[in-house]
Formats: C-alpha cells, structure tokens, sequence
C-alpha cells in the first residue's frame, strides 16, 4: 500500500489517502482535494524525474539529482573493497552479504540520495504553489507544513518538512535488496584489472549500487505522472494564443523589457505536455486493453474522434474532432469535446500501464448520461493497469462507481442485462475513497477513508443531503400547488 499524508497543506490541518489503482476524492469545495492531489503529483511526478528509462532495464537515480558522488577511490571502506574483490566471483550476492560496517556506509549514501529526492519534492510544491506561502494553511506556524510518504513494499517511509524546518526523515532497509545484474557484470571485469584500475572502478561500483538500491526503494511509485487540472478546456481552446505569446514575449528579451506571465505548477506542466505532443510519440508496442477504453471513450461519450492535425503550414499540432458528418478544429467544438480531448490525447501519446493520471472533475462539461459512460471508461483504464486519481463532484459519476464496484458480485449475463460489460467491472481492492470536510476544532479541513465493498458500492453521504432537499422541496411545492 502507498499512503501520503499532509498537515498545515493549503486548506488541509490533516489528511491522509492510501492510493490503490483507482482513487477517488469527494467533499465541498475549498476543502483541499486539489491540495491532496498536488501532494500526491509532486511527491510522484518527483519520482519520475529521478529515474532514467533504459534499455537494460536496469533503474538508477539521475546522476544529476543525486547526493554526494564518491569519486576519490580513498573513501571507499576498506572491508566493502575487499567484499567487492571477493563476490566478484560469485554469482548473486545481496546486500545482506556485506559486512556489517560496509553495508552501514552503503546505506549513507543510499540515505543521501533519498534526502536529495525529499528535496526536490519541495522544490516541485514551490514551482506548483509559489513557495511555501502558497501552500502552508492560514494560521499555521512557520515550518508547520508536513509531508509524507508511506511504502509496504518495499517497505519506506519519508517525512518532509518546510525547508529550513528540519532534515527529511528517512526510514527504510537495504538488508534484503538483490544487487542488480547490472553491478554483478560491472563486479565481474574486477577479475581482469590491476590494482590502480580496480580501485577506481570499485569506486565507481559503490555508486551504480547504492543508485540501484534506493531506486529499488521507490519501485511501487508510478513510472510516470501527468496532472489534468479543472480549467482544462479554457486551456484547450487557448493554447496556441498561449505558446504564441509567450515565444514573442521571448524573443523579445534583451532586446527590450519583457515579462513572461507566471503559470501555475499543475497548468504549466500540462501546457507543456499538451504542446510538445505529435503523432511519433505513439508507442511502438501498443497496448490492447489501453487501445480499447481509449476507443470505448471516443465512440461512447465523445461519439467522435479525438486526434492531432499535423498539416503543413501549422507552427504547432492543431487538435481536431472527427464525426461521421466532417472534421472540425478544437475551437469550433462543444466544451465537453475541449474537455475531454486532452483526456484522450494524453492517453494516445503519453500514458502508459503503470503511469499515474490525475484527473480533476472529469465530470466537467458532461451531460450526465455521459457521466456515466466516461466512469465506464476510467474503470477499463483502471484495469488496463494506469493509475487513476479523481477528483469529483457528481454524484451520477459516482453513482456509476458505486454500480461498476457492485458487478464484481454479478455474473456476465446480469451485467450485459444492464447494459454493461465485464472490463467495466472494478474490484474494491482496486479502489480507495476519501472524504474532505472542514473540521472546526482544528481550524480545516480533514480527510476521512469511505468503506469501499461489493454490496454497496462507495458509502458516503455527501450527495444525498442534496437529493433529500431537492425531494423535499419537490413535495412542499407540489403540497403548495394543490392546497
């Protein structure tokens, strides 16, 4: 399970969320949904960065990340060198093999490579937010603001402070980590160097191994993260205006003064994404089930065709919408297409099994028939094996949730009877709920876990408050109207 949990975060006192494949937030506004979501992004999107996809298949930290490097061949404990000359020759030591003084120092460094990532994990909640002013609640003390992170297995946990407040407090265990192949080859060529040689290279040893074991740390995060904020359709509509201004106000510079427009974390980094894409970044190995709740999203709420236009003449990729009666750009289309389309082409051209998507309301613009459908998609990206988070205030949506959670107790032939399908079917182990509510006694928000079962689908009670006053009103009015 990977659990991260906040206090003094915007308006949040306290909060924490367990994610499992699908995770769901709900509550009234301005109780710290998007917050949490933020969290989440940065501590993952950090993640990301600090790994380098390879063709071995071998994960490292990015060396341009990493804490203190080794280099002189001096610092190199004597008991680790000789460990290194002697398990050179074998075939598949652990770290728990080291002596007990070398795996201490091994694990320093593991511990400032990890300190280094708590880092940057601020840095990104500066860029998202503007620095700890516009992320530490109201009232707060200084230094107040707390962020951590939770792993079972690999079993790690990360405290972050306020910079300045104190050093990241990091727990974990290298014991049982494997040495990768990839230092066990490096390990090997020991045999054939003269002593200068070797002592250099085992320097260089120490770093591919301690970058290997805090990487092993981090393997239950997602690959990859991308954030889809609420005000995505006006984003849409306007990104060429956006590129264009700001590449003129650019070229401007020093030339004359200029000043390029700040854009909040979350927006920049999917205006970025959302320009830089083009029809080669399809991957090469497509995956079906993906394909398939892509396709199911077109055809069954968008009932149209969401894709790049690349035609000579354009500085950027335009996005385009095809029906069956022609072809139209993304400014002459309906605001649920503009939502919806970067939905789609990030799921084209970016997301992958194993990568987070964070999706703000995804219920925006949504006529709520289509609500429904747009959950059945979201289900079948879930088990396609993308992590989704949700942010939501609908109840229809959720309403579809809590159907698609009862399936896993129906057989085929109910569910096609309901007009659904066995991919849209979600398991409660997939699935973790929270609630958002402003708590008085600690001066904001909380959050607190939904029961999440086969039966019922998601119990919580924050729509029906809405429904029982609308039915109650319903039946006043009529009252009124027949006396």
């Amino acid at each position: 399970m990977l659990t991260i949990s906040v206090k003094n975060f915007g308006p949040i006192a306290e909060g924490s969320v367990d994610l499992k494949p699908l995770a769901i937030f709900v509550g009234p506004s301005n109780t710290g949904k998007s917050y949490m979501a933020t969290a989440v992004y940065a501590m993952m999107d950090t993640n990301a960065g600090y790994f380098e996809g390879r063709s071995d298949g071998f994960p490292r930290f990015r060396s341009t990340h990493a804490g203190r490097r080794i280099g002189n061949p001096r610092e190199v404990p004597g008991s680790f060198a000789a460990w290194v000359m002697q398990d050179s020759r074998r075939l598949m030591p652990t770290v728990a093999d080291l002596p007990e003084d070398a795996r201490s120092w091994l694990e320093g460094l593991v511990a400032e490579l990890v300190g280094s990532y708590c880092a940057d994990v601020i840095g990104r909640l500066d860029q998202i937010h503007g620095g700890e002013p516009g992320f530490l609640r109201h009232g707060s003390e200084p230094g107040g603001f707390y962020l951590a992170l939770r792993s079972d297995e690999p079993a790690l946990k990360l405290v972050i402070h306020c910079p300045g407040a104190s050093k990241p407090l990091s727990e974990f265990s290298i014991s049982q980590t494997d040495i990768t192949e990839h230092v066990l080859n490096s390990m090997s060529v020991l045999a054939f160097m003269n002593n200068e040689e070797a002592e250099s290279t085992i320097a260089s040893i120490a770093d591919l191994m301690a970058d290997s074991v805090a990487a092993g740390l981090f393997v239950g995060l997602p690959t990859r993260s991308y954030y889809l904020p609420a005000a995505r359709s006006g984003i849409v509509q306007g990104q060429k205006i956006i590129a264009a201004s700001i590449i003129r106000q650019s070229s401007l510079h020093g030339s004359q003064r200029t000043r390029i427009p700040v854009i909040p974390g979350v927006t920049t980094g999917f205006l970025s994404d959302l320009i830089s894409l083009d029809r080669g970044m399809s991957p090469s190995r497509p995956n079906v089930e993906m394909d398939k709740a892509v396709s199911f999203i077109e055809r069954n709420v968008l009932q149209g065709e969401i894709d790049l236009d690349e035609s000579a003449g354009l500085p950027l990729p335009d996005i385009s919408y095809s029906t069956a009666t022609g072809k139209f750009p993304i400014d002459r289309t309906s605001s649920m297409v503009s939502e919806l389309a970067p939905l789609v082409l990030f799921l084209k051209y970016l997301v992958r099994p194993g990568d987070l998507l964070i999706l703000e309301e995804p219920e925006s613009h949504l006529h709520p028939a289509a609500q429904l459908q747009l959950a059945r998609g979201i289900a079948r990206l879930v088990n396609a094996g993308v992590r989704v988070l949700i942010t939501t205030h609908s109840g229809d949506f959720m309403g579809q949730i809590d159907n698609l959670l009862r399936m896993s107790n129906s057989s085929e032939k109910t569910a096609r009877s309901l007009g659904l399908e066995q991919e849209d079917c979600l398991s409660p182990e997939q699935v973790s709920a929270y609630g958002f509510r402003f708590d008085p006694d600690l001066g904001g928000a909380v959050t607190y876990p939904l029961p999440v079962g086969s039966d019922v689908g998601i119990e919580d009670d924050e729509f029906l408050p809405v429904a029982e006053l609308l039915y109650h009103q319903a039946l006043d009015l009529e009252d009124a109207r027949l006396t």
